[in-house]
């Protein structure tokens, strides 16, 4: 069986590294890559010589991003002779030779080698006029965001290269047989249209003419009822583009989120927004009505209409159908070998439809900030990938769980995938493939979470390491990893080092975004609250002012988004005591949350325990405590009643509890609160230690002085262990420290036996 040759055309200035992509998957899956990097001046010698060689090819990869490229000498062109690039020229050239054609048009998020604006406009308006003609053409063409999606988009052709395999045997059995030049220009014409979609009801006999062959073809096409292509196209995107925000939107509406995502998918596409809806409200009518309408249509008009429940439903629906269709093809390739072979594309064409369908479905369900059953849902679509197979498929659709997992503090779950998925990557793709990065950044953020601080930046660092290497210094990519690095600085009191960073990611994404971007207020927030731990509120204050006003500009005076910054305002406010203006911020914060959204809603539960956190400090303990049993509930109802979160919000209660006097109360919330983060981090996380430190306070304060003594010196070791591990030391140590002390003072130890106790706990003071 010959192998399949494959020309690859894309500009050599910002797509090389997609050509290398292009290039490597081609071979993995038994194609032959063919490229041409250089060209004569003259026009008509580089049409005969990109004609003679793409004429060898069967198939072209026309990969478009936003840059014009070379061209010709337009002096040499024949008059009247549209101008085209060299890569335009190629597509082309394909296209009149009748090859199978495969369009990945790149938006301009993409992560280019170089910057796509660097051409005259004039270059710029050519490119421009070749992306809308293709997006416009009845062609198929799909949008990888970025070189994961590129490559694994390339290799998912792998069936179709099968087909082209038997179908190139055939032809030239065919035509070693005949010697018929028609029956083989009919073939590729019939391959050609196959590639892109269209099923035609039969080709011209082997008696008719090529003219005859290729007018058949062409009324074929015209017969072909067309598809929701572009819709479908749009849906997707506004789609993955609202989940892949979904941490940065959660405090919005599903249906806010929605056409938050729709008006930046109308502007990188370039089309007007309100074009962009009435076509998709014009395809709902027209799914609506339609009682033959395809599971695919009707599942993106139900998430149109917010029906994420009904859409996840008919997702699944959908999928299981396709695996049950799957397990009936599979019985059918062992029980007949005569027929193995269609049944084995007919299995894997109903593997890709569940995968794709429980990803949709896990999809919705993630949009409704229901992460228990979008877990369930990928996990689905991951049983259906076979590693062997597919293994960058496999890494990423194990990568949306292991992120599920960490959402819901699973932590030693999560790792073991998280590892295994570095350890899949770097074997196919290289140690420094820039793909390695977010995985990396994951991993080391799941480590960070469980107190492995040491580990965490090592990958932290590694992973900002291989985007500066393979994107430059100043990459919007560089952002995700670099805040990942500072959060480890902040952590380990490393607050100095943390700033640069901090300013350094604000910086890359002012440059990315624009100054007024909702990116840039996170960023300025982030940044903000590290001044105020640092005690230079008089610098984090006109930060927190610029993100306030960002968010009002960019999303109105009532906006939930609004609301978020409004919380680190108050909490602002409130380190500088100025506790009226601070409670103020927190209620209006309150008010618009609780109009947005159901009553139940996590940013509700946040938002009332910082208050009550406020009302408490100004002795106001009446009102704090049904603020903190209502944040309580919420976070249970939200994340389970064994999340960190909820250990957050006991030991808050819990506190209150025991200021009031209340303290058998106090001590079962203290206990819950310390058994919780000890299952979620483990014996030696910080937040541990805060624990065991509050509830020795307790029995100190109950005179149960000596079940409080080792309590209290676990806390001490933890902190302790931090310092050997981080190389800083801990802010709550001092503190546990002098409670230590004043404990054993109690116990009537001597200053010598105090002394030697901190000495045994390798405690300097």
């Amino acid at each position: 069986m010959s192998i399949p040759r494959v020309f690859i055309s894309a500009t050599s200035g910002d797509l090389r590294s997609a050509r290398a992509i292009a290039r490597d998957a081609l071979l993995t899956i038994n194609c032959h890559p063919v490229e041409q990097t250089s060209f004569e001046p003259d026009y008509r010698t580089v049409t005969d010589m990109l004609r003679g060689k793409i004429a060898q090819c069967q198939a072209l990869i026309h990969i478009v991003g936003h840059r014009y490229g070379a061209e010709p000498d337009p002096a040499s062109l024949p008059p009247g002779t549209q101008r085209r690039s060299y890569t335009q020229m190629e597509y082309h050239l394909a296209r009149e030779l009748g090859l199978r054609v495969y369009t990945f048009l790149l938006p301009e998020s993409y992560p280019y080698d170089t910057p796509p604006n660097v051409e005259d406009a004039e270059l710029t308006a050519l490119q421009n006029e070749h992306r809308l003609a293709l997006q416009s053409s009845a062609q198929l063409y799909e949008a990888p965001a970025d070189e994961l999606a590129l490559r694994t988009r390339i290799i998912a052709l792998q069936e179709k290269v099968i087909a082209l395999e038997q179908e190139q045997t055939a032809i030239h059995r065919e035509v070693k047989t005949t010697r018929r030049w028609g029956i083989q220009a009919a073939a590729i014409v019939f391959m050609s249209l196959i590639s892109i979609g269209w099923g035609l009801r039969h080709l011209a006999t082997q008696s008719g003419t090529v003219s005859d062959t290729i007018k058949q073809v062409q009324d074929d096409v015209k017969e072909v009822k067309s598809v929701f292509t572009k819709e479908r196209k749009f849906m997707a995107l506004i789609l993955a583009r609202s989940n892949d925000r979904i941490k940065e939107w959660e405090n919005m509406k599903p249906a806010e989120r929605f056409e938050l995502a729709l008006d930046q998918i109308a502007a990188e596409e370039k089309i007007p927004a309100k074009e962009l809806r009435d076509l998709l409200d014009l395809y709902v009518q027209r799914v609506e009505i339609d009682p033959d309408a395809e599971a695919e249509d009707k599942f993106y008009v139900l998430m149109r209409k917010q029906a994420f429940g009904e859409a996840a439903k008919l997702a699944q629906s959908e999928g299981e159908s396709a695996e049950a269709r799957m397990k009936q093809q599979a019985t059918r390739r062992e029980a007949a070998q005569a027929i193995a072979q269609k049944a084995t594309e007919e299995e894997n064409a109903e593997r890709k439809r569940a995968i794709d369908f429980y990803q949709k479905e896990g999809a919705a369900h993630y949009a409704a900030v229901e992460y228990e059953k979008a877990l369930g849902a990928h996990q689905k679509a991951a049983a259906l990938v076979d590693k062997e197979d597919d293994p960058l498929v496999w890494c990423f659709e194990y990568g949306q769980i292991a992120v599920l997992l960490g959402d819901l503090a699973r932590h030693s779950e999560a790792e073991p995938l998280l590892l295994e998925i570095v350890r899949v990557r770097e074997q196919h793709q290289g140690s420094d493939h820039s793909d390695l990065a977010i995985p990396l950044n994951n991993l080391a953020l799941m480590l960070m979470d469980t107190n492995r601080l040491e580990e965490a930046e090592v990958l932290m660092r590694k992973a900002v390491n291989i985007i500066e290497s393979n994107h430059g210094l100043d990459h919007s990519r560089l952002a995700y990893p670099l805040q990942g690095l500072a959060l480890v600085l902040k952590k380990t009191n490393r607050l100095e080092e943390a700033e640069p960073l901090f300013r350094r990611i604000l910086k890359i994404e002012e440059a990315t975004n624009g100054p007024e971007h909702p990116d840039v207020a996170r960023v300025l927030n982030n940044l903000a609250n590290m001044l105020n731990e640092m005690n230079r509120q008089d610098e984090a204050e006109p930060l927190l002012r610029r993100a306030v006003k960002i968010a009002e500009a960019s999303y109105g005076s009532s906006h939930p988004l609004l609301a978020a910054q409004l919380v680190s305002w108050a909490v602002h406010l409130s380190a500088k005591n100025q506790t009226v203006e601070a409670e103020q911020a927190y209620r209006r914060a309150l008010a618009m949350f609780e109009k947005a959204f159901s009553p139940n809603h996590p940013f509700i539960g946040v938002t009332l325990n910082n208050l009550a956190l406020l009302l408490k400090a100004t002795n106001r303990l009446a009102e704090a405590e049904p603020m903190y049993r209502r944040a309580l509930s919420i976070d249970e109802a939200s994340y389970g009643p064994d999340h960190p979160k909820v250990a957050t919000v006991l030991n808050n209660l819990g506190a209150l509890l025991y200021t009031t006097n209340r303290l058998a109360e106090a001590e079962t919330m203290m206990r819950r609160a310390l058994s919780i983060d000890k299952a979620s981090y483990g014996p030696d996380h910080p937040n541990v230690a805060r624990n065991l430190s509050n509830l020795a306070l307790l029995l100190q304060d109950t005179n149960r002085l000596a079940e409080a003594e080792p309590l209290m010196g676990q806390a001490l070791e933890i902190f302790v262990s931090f310092e050997r591990k981080s190389g800083h030391e801990h802010p709550h140590f001092r503190a546990v420290v002098k409670n230590y002390r004043d404990l054993l003072t109690d116990m009537k130890l001597s200053e010598d036996q105090i002394t030697a106790k901190l000495k045994e706990l390798s405690v300097e003071e």
